[in-house]
Formats: C-alpha cells, sequence, structure tokens
C-alpha cells in the first residue's frame, strides 16, 4: 500500500531506536517514503539499510547506515546495498556489498541474531541492515592490525565505505582506515 507519510517508519513523538533494519521499498503520497520523524520525535537510528524508498530520511538522520540519496549522520554511504536478489525480496548481502563490516559495533545487538538467526556479528563489524553476511575469514586478534584501503579483495581501492567481506585487520585482509580497526 502507500501512505501519506512514513512508508517504512512513521515516528510520532519520542525516541524511537531503529537499529540493524532494511527498509526498502516503500511509497509515499506525501514524503517519509523510507522514514519519517514529525518535529515531536528524535529517533536514533543505525546499521540501517534505507533504500528504494519514494524518499529516504524526512526530519531525521541516521548513523552507519546505508541511505539512498545520502543521509546526515557520520559513517553513512550512498552505495546500492548489493541484495542477493531484491526483486524477490531476497534482502540478504550478497558478498560484495558495501554495507559489510560497515556498521557501528557499538550499537549493535552483539548478542543477538539476525533474521535468519545467525550471530548477529560474523566479521570483523557488525554488518549495515537486517543480514549478517557470512564471513570466511577467522577473527584477528592482533597484537598489530593492518590498515590499507587498497588492499586485493578491497572492492572498492580508495573509498573506505566500502569493505572487504572478510575484513578483520590481518595482513590478508586489513581494515579501510583506522576508524575502522577502533570501531
Amino acid at each position: 500500500g502507500t501512505a501519506q507519510r512514513g512508508g517504512g517508519v512513521y515516528c510520532s513523538g519520542g525516541t524511537p531506536t531503529i537499529v540493524g533494519n532494511t527498509i526498502v521499498g516503500n511509497t509515499v503520497t506525501a514524503d517519509g517514503g523510507g522514514i519519517f520523524a514529525d518535529e515531536d520525535s528524535q529517533p536514533t537510528i543505525a546499521n540501517c539499510i534505507v533504500w528504494d524508498n519514494t524518499d529516504s530520511l524526512v526530519q531525521c538522520g541516521a548513523t552507519y547506515s546505508c541511505i539512498e540519496g545520502g543521509g546526515d549522520g557520520y559513517g553513512n554511504i550512498d552505495l546500492d546495498p548489493l541484495f542477493e536478489d531484491a526483486t524477490n525480496q531476497d534482502y540478504r548481502l550478497h558478498s560484495t556489498s558495501p554495507c559489510i563490516n560497515a556498521g557501528n559495533t557499538s550499537v549493535a545487538d552483539t548478542g543477538g541474531t539476525d533474521l535468519d538467526g545467525n550471530p548477529r556479528v560474523r566479521g570483523a563489524r557488525v554488518d549495515i541492515g537486517a543480514y549478517e553476511a557470512e564471513s570466511s575469514a577467522p577473527p584477528y586478534t592482533g597484537p598489530v592490525w593492518y590498515v590499507d584501503d587498497d588492499a586485493p579483495d578491497d572492492p572498492a581501492p580508495g573509498d573506505p565505505s566500502a569493505s572487504d567481506v572478510n575484513e578483520n585487520g590481518s595482513p590478508e585482509h586489513p581494515f579501510d582506515s583506522i576508524q575502522d580497526g577502533i570501531d
């Protein structure tokens, strides 16, 4: 169906927390196809994919999220999330998705699970969206952490927002930025 505002999420007052969601394919007749926050609402939005909606965010911002058209907030990316099969509503992340290992683990439910029941953090960092991608690289525990935005497996050399699916700080799979290593 079509709503007037807030096709995916409508925030009316309060301080709702919206973390680790995939909000896709919503249409509205006015504004806020993805997420709409009225003037009395101050939502916290993080690690979300807001894509292919009439518009993405209205009267709110997000952090460490994949926002079509961009969005106010630190760590956001405006890159196709590369779903497995969006045409058939399979919103799991493809192995080359820029959303893999791109979220903020400090706000994630690290003891929780994704929509498939998998552990919420499976790689070096939490993934953006409702699903965690499988990581074939084992956790790397240091003591030296490696950073190289132009590593061989990096899907977008020179773009720290697009991560290697196996990014874990090891020499084989270095972080894209020092901030990635800290997070």
